[in-house]
């Protein structure tokens, strides 16, 4: 009996056993359809991870931070800092302390004309309006820094490995008063990261977390929120990121770490699952996992990227919950699956550009290659078909894509995909079969594998490397259960 392949969309579930989930989702975002007064022909279906193009090149690299505010786009590379026009001229604006650590950039607006950089313990500022940079020379700002923000006017900097953050003059990352400080007080780690959303400091220590606001008052300028401390801290300090009017971040607390947050209204929700959390655990390092969101198509993705394990993870926040998929890059030099190519994000000039981890290039998502032309995997190993203590056997297996859809010449001008199966749970698979999609204009391709064989858990997975604009909706499968 033909019934559709439940789970076929999907995101990805590595279970601690095999025999619980094997799914993968690489380079797809997975997409709940439908609406108020529609009726799509399937629940889910996949569409590709945008790819990288350059946008344009900035020093060697690699680039460790970038941001946009008033039509400028600034960015950290390698030991320099650049400031990038919208037709892609990068000028050097000065050195900074090397470091491998991600780099913060937060500017001031008009107010100021600064934008204020952290890298290797220091801070600089730039001047945009007189060109002046240089290294923040007062005495009273943190000797060690290891973050920065902005808030209502005032530079916050954070002293690394204590509990203090300075705070600079109004609008004036120039002057540091011995006195504009204030202390983590209401728990007792230290902090390891600070970030503002809505006008609130969130100060994560490694097991708490606690917010603080300006209150107005001109003696004390800073204060925390009463009765809200957050009984989570932060395991990487730039694993986490503002997603719309909230914050998320990879967690850590007195109980163990591993599990991603995010809050809303001091009410910090688990956006990870088991599976998820299980695999982050097997990695060998996560504290200098780095986190960033973009919005694509609709799309808000909390991206963490572990250099350590080369992977990267991205979660839909608009769903409830979360869906997870994998997003990464096929290195041609050595034929490995790494994580994504970009370190770092910031929208402007109308493009999601992306600062490269590899070095100097500052990419614009979209296109169908990464880096201009490497071509992109895309994989969907899909859920368990079984039947308990019966072998299946499967008559057909088809799916609906997007037919017809191919390049004029060239690659993708006759696309295909890669199958393969497995019937013993995803432990060893069959040789890979090519399933033709359709050359242009061929709408009517049927996508489709015949007699398939006898197992007793099968595992399907379908890939493609083609660089077309081809989406996937949906499967059938046609299996029979053997008798007992």
């Amino acid at each position: 009996m033909i019934v559709p392949y439940q789970g076929f969309i999907g995101g990805s579930y590595h279970g601690t056993s095999r025999r619980v989930g094997v799914e993968q989702c690489l380079n797809w975002i997975p997409e709940i359809n439908g609406g108020p007064g529609v009726r799509p022909s399937s629940q889910m279906s996949f569409h590709p991870t945008p790819g990288t193009k350059t946008f344009t090149t900035a020093g060697t690299g690699p680039v460790r931070g970038v941001t946009f505010e008033n039509g400028r786009l600034v960015c950290v590379s390698g030991a320099e800092v650049y400031s990038v026009n919208a037709s892609g001229t990068a000028t050097k604006l000065g050195d900074v302390e090397p470091s491998q650590e991600a780099s913060r950039i937060r500017g001031n607006g008009s107010g100021g004309k600064q934008f204020l950089i952290e890298s290797g313990s220091k801070g600089y500022l730039w001047n945009w309006d007189t060109g002046a940079f240089g290294v923040v020379a007062s005495v009273n700002f943190p000797s060690n820094c290891s973050a920065i923000d902005f808030v209502d006017g005032y530079f916050l900097a954070l002293n690394r490995d204590s509990r203090q953050v300075n705070y600079s003059n109004l609008f004036d990352g120039v002057t540091w008063d011995a006195l504009d400080l204030f202390q983590k007080s209401q728990t007792t780690d230290d902090i390891r990261n600070l970030a503002v959303i809505n006008k609130l400091v969130y100060l994560h220590g490694s097991t708490t977390t606690e917010i603080w606001q300006n209150t107005g008052d001109a003696l004390v300028t800073f204060q925390p929120v009463q009765g809200v401390p957050i009984e989570h801290g932060i395991d990487a300090p730039d694993g986490l990121s503002r997603v719309g009017e909230s914050m998320a971040w990879l967690g850590m607390d007195a109980h163990g770490a591993h599990v991603a947050w995010r809050d809303v209204n001091y009410a910090p929700s688990r956006i990870s699952n088991y599976a998820v959390e299980q695999e982050w655990a097997s990695y060998g390092r996560t504290d200098n996992a780095e986190a960033f969101t973009y919005r694509w198509r609709g799309h808000t993705l909390f991206v963490v990227s572990f250099p350590t394990a080369k992977r990267t993870w991205v979660a839909d926040m608009d769903t409830n919950p979360p869906i997870w998929h994998e997003w990464g890059y096929h290195n041609p030099a050595t034929g490995l699956q790494e994580h994504a190519l970009g370190r770092c994000h910031a929208f402007g000039f109308g493009k999601h550009i992306v600062g490269s981890r590899l070095d100097g290039t500052l990419y614009e998502l979209g296109g169908r290659y990464d880096a201009d032309t490497t071509p992109i995997r895309r994989v969907r190993r899909a859920p368990h078909v079984s039947v308990p203590q019966r072998s299946l056997t499967i008559n057909r297996f088809a799916m609906m894509v997007d037919t017809g859809i191919a390049a004029s010449s060239g690659q993708g001008s006759d696309p295909r995909i890669m199958f393969r199966s497995s019937i013993d749970g995803g432990m060893t698979y069959s040789d890979e079969i090519l399933l033709e999609t359709g050359k242009l204009g061929q709408y009517r391709t049927r996508v489709e594998i015949n007699r398939l064989g006898q197992g007793e858990d099968w595992v399907l997975e379908a890939a493609t490397s083609e660089p077309i604009e081809q989406s996937w909706s949906d499967a059938s499968i046609d299996a029979v259960a053997d008798a007992a």
